[in-house]
């Protein structure tokens, strides 16, 4: 399970990123952002967007997350 960060088996990764303090981990794939524990790779929350995700990147405070869909927007 830690190998794909809860994804189903056989599900590729669109996105992952580090937040700056290095405390957790973002994984995306497909319509799923999942947040995890840099420790343990453990699922802390789960984002679903409105589309599939392309990147995902942290804001330097760590406090915000911008994630770019496949159709064109940003949430």
């Amino acid at each position: 399970e830690h190998a794909t960060a809860g994804a189903p088996a056989g599900v590729g990764l669109d996105a992952l990123a580090v937040r700056p303090d290095g405390r957790e981990v973002l994984v995306a794939f497909a319509d799923t952002v999942r947040f995890l524990d840099a420790r343990t790779l453990r699922p802390v929350r789960e984002w679903r967007t409105g589309g599939g995700v392309l990147a995902a990147v942290y804001a330097p405070d760590g406090a915000t997350v911008v994630v770019a869909r496949r159709d064109n927007l940003a949430e």
